[in-house]
C-alpha cells in the first residue's frame, strides 16, 4: 500500500534547535505546518537527542491529492490527511533506521566559538522536482551552509512501478546489504577525570567518555533484550489499584485488548477502580502502580496504549539506577570493561535519554590551541 513518496534531508543529531522552526514539511509542493508530522520526525530522533531539543529536517512528500484536504485553514498552512498514521510510522521508522546505522560519535572543537561542527546526512529517497511556492521563495532565510549528500535510493517504491510477474524465469535478487555501522574507535585508557569521565587515546585524538551514560546504554539494552522475551509473571500480594472513570470501568474488555502487550489484565473493582492481580516480574523494579496509572491515562487521552514509549521510559529509569554514578573512582580494568561493554551495544553513541556517551577532541585542534 504505497500511498506516499518521500524525499528529504535530515541533519545529524549533534546539531539541534530549541524550537521546531528548523523542521520543514512540504506536501505536494506546498509548505505546511502539521504537529503530527513534526512529532513523527522528533520520534525518529528520540534515541539520539535530549528532551526539549528539536532536530533539523526537510521532508518533501508526494501523495494522491484525494488523501489531502487543504481547506482546513484559510491560509492553507494546516491540512488534514487520510492514512496519517501510516505516514507518521513511515517517517518515524525511516529516520530512526538511518540514524541508528550512521556513525554518531560527536567531535568537539576546542575553538567551538569560532567553528560549528556538523555533517548533514541524506534521507535515502526518490529524486523529485517538486515546485516551491513563490511566496516561500521570497522569504529571506539565513542558514548555515550545509553540504548535502546526493540522493541514492528510494525509501519505498511508488505504486505505479508494481507490475504483474513476468512468465519467464526471474533469478532471485540478491538480498540488500544492511548499512554498515562502524565499530567504536580503538580506545586506549589513559585514566579518569574527577571520578566522572574516562579519558582514552584514540587515533588522531582524545576520547572523553561519560562513565554513567556509557553504563546506562549498556544496562538499557540488556534490560530491553530480557523484556522482549516472554515475561515471567508474579502474583501481587495485594492487588494493584488503578483509578478510572465509570466509563473506562465499563470498557475494561477494550482496555485489556489494547494492553495485551503488557501481559496484564485489569478487573473492575467498584464504580471507579480497576485492579491488577498479576504483573511481569520486571515491574517489581519500578513503581508498578504509577506505571499502570500511566497506562490508563494513555488510553483515556488517546484511546490507545503507547506501550513501547512508556516501556522505554521505565527501562531508561531502571538502567539509570543500576549504573555507575559520578564521583566514583574506577580502576583501569573497570574502565576497560566499561568500554568493552559499550562496544557491544546496538547504539553505543548515546545514552537512553539522548545524551552522548563520549566525545572526541581531535589532535589537530589540540595542536592548534598550543599554537603549533
Amino acid at each position: 500500500d504505497f500511498d506516499y513518496t518521500i524525499t528529504g534531508y535530515i541533519i545529524k543529531p549533534q546539531i539541534t534547535r530549541s524550537t521546531r522552526n528548523s523542521m520543514h514539511v512540504f506536501l505536494n509542493g506546498r509548505m505546511v505546518r502539521t504537529f503530527r508530522l513534526y512529532k513523527a520526525i522528533e520520534d525518529g530522533y528520540e534515541d539520539f537527542i535530549v528532551k526539549g531539543r528539536h532536530p533539523l529536517a526537510v521532508l518533501q512528500i508526494r501523495m494522491d491529492s484525494q488523501l489531502l484536504d487543504v481547506n482546513v485553514h484559510p491560509s492553507k498552512w494546516e491540512v488534514r490527511l487520510s492514512k496519517e498514521n501510516q505516514l507518521e510510522q513511515l517517517i518515524r521508522t525511516e529516520i530512526h533506521e538511518i540514524l541508528k546505522n550512521t556513525v554518531l560519535a560527536p567531535k568537539v572543537e576546542v575553538s567551538a566559538a569560532r567553528q560549528t561542527y556538523y555533517e548533514p546526512i541524506s534521507l535515502d529517497t526518490l529524486d523529485t522536482d517538486m515546485p516551491v511556492q513563490k511566496e516561500i521563495q521570497q522569504r529571506p532565510v539565513q542558514q548555515e551552509p550545509v553540504q548535502v549528500q546526493p540522493v541514492q535510493k528510494p525509501i519505498m517504491e511508488p505504486a505505479e512501478v508494481i507490475r504483474e510477474p513476468e512468465p519467464e524465469y526471474i533469478p532471485p535478487a540478491e538480498p540488500e546489504k544492511p548499512v554498515a555501522r562502524e565499530k567504536l574507535p580503538d580506545m586506549q585508557v589513559i585514566g579518569q577525570l574527577h571520578g566522572k569521565f574516562i579519558l582514552c587515546a584514540v587515533e588522531n585524538g582524545l576520547a572523553i567518555l561519560d562513565q554513567h551514560a556509557c553504563q546506562e546504554r549498556v544496562h538499557y539494552e540488556e534490560i530491553r533484550a530480557k523484556l522482549n522475551k516472554e515475561p515471567v509473571m508474579t502474583d501481587c500480594l495485594i492487588p494493584l489499584q488503578v483509578k478510572a472513570s465509570a466509563d473506562l470501568v465499563q470498557r475494561v474488555d477494550e482496555i485489556n485488548e489494547a494492553a495485551a502487550d503488557l501481559h496484564i489484565s485489569f478487573e473492575p473493582f467498584g464504580r471507579d477502580l480497576l485492579i491488577v492481580r498479576r504483573i511481569p516480574l520486571w515491574m517489581k523494579e519500578i513503581d508498578a502502580e504509577s506505571f499502570l496509572q500511566d497506562v490508563m491515562d494513555s488510553f483515556r487521552e488517546e484511546r490507545e496504549i503507547r506501550y513501547a514509549r512508556m516501556e522505554k521510559k521505565k527501562i531508561a529509569t531502571m538502567a539509570c539506577h543500576r549504573s555507575i554514578r559520578f564521583n566514583r573512582n574506577l580502576t583501569m580494568d573497570e574502565m576497560r570493561e566499561v568500554i568493552r561493554q559499550l562496544g557491544t551495544c546496538e547504539n553505543p553513541y548515546h545514552c537512553p535519554h539522548g545524551r552522548p556517551t563520549f566525545v572526541i577532541l581531535s589532535e589537530k585542534e589540540l595542536t592548534k590551541e598550543f599554537l603549533r
